[in-house]
């Protein structure tokens, strides 16, 4: 499969209900439990199927590039594959492929753009690692909430033994790092002013003249009402 492109699945996480889902088409959906760390519901013609470890997702990505890589791309594993971060410069794993843009397809198979929040532009971080941000130059302000419910300790403390930090922002969609993220809320101005985000800033956001998103094409992936 060399020189063919990498299986890339587009999951659209519903914020009010919490569901992950990926439709191929009408015959075949997908739902991710807690980002697939509870397991998979495949829907495929009428029935429903219950993946229960991520073994019987591997071999699914497989089944899904012999029946639909021509459409989707091919699922090409490669435990030595690294890409390094557009914007920090450090080093990711790139095991399960790379997306169109060159970086790092997750799990599963979703952009790295999806899980950095680049449909999104970053307008503030608190102390606590609260972040605020804004899909259309300041208009719709969002806020996606610090947490310490996540495995980075546990994946750490078996993996590289490296130091992580407590708390995280949620992510846009769960994870397996992140896997009961409840994504993004909505947010507003006098929040912003609340936490020390400058009159300055804000107004740009009032005026919608904030800065725009890196990815603002990948939007309809996250679902806020």
């Amino acid at each position: 499969m060399e020189n063919k492109p990498h299986l890339v699945l587009e999951w659209i996480f519903n914020v009010p209900t919490r569901k992950l889902t990926c439709k191929i088409d009408d015959e075949l959906s997908y739902e991710a439990l807690e980002g697939g760390t509870k397991g998979y519901n495949k829907m495929y013609k009428d029935e429903t199927i219950f993946l229960d470890t991520q073994w019987k997702w591997e071999q699914e990505k497989e089944w899904i590039s012999e029946n639909y890589g021509e459409r989707l791309g091919y699922y090409q594993p490669d435990s030595t594959r690294t890409v390094v971060h557009h914007i920090h410069g450090t080093v990711h794993g790139a095991q399960m492929g790379l997306g169109p843009d060159g970086r790092y397809l997750d799990h599963l198979q979703r952009r790295q753009a999806i899980l950095d929040g680049d449909d999104c532009a970053f307008i503030y971080s608190s102390a606590d690692h609260t972040v605020w941000e804004t899909p259309d130059c300041g208009k719709t302000i969002y806020k996606r909430a610090a947490t310490t419910d996540t495995n980075y300790k546990e994946y750490h403390r078996l993996n590289t033994q490296e130091i992580v930090p407590d708390t995280y922002p949620e992510h846009p969609q769960p994870c397996l790092m992140q896997p009961r993220s409840p994504g993004r809320t909505f947010s507003s101005y006098d929040e912003l002013l609340e936490n020390g985000v400058s009159e300055d800033i804000v107004n740009k956001c009032k005026d919608g003249t904030w800065e725009s998103p890196m990815h603002p094409e990948l939007q309809y992936m996250i679902e806020m009402v």
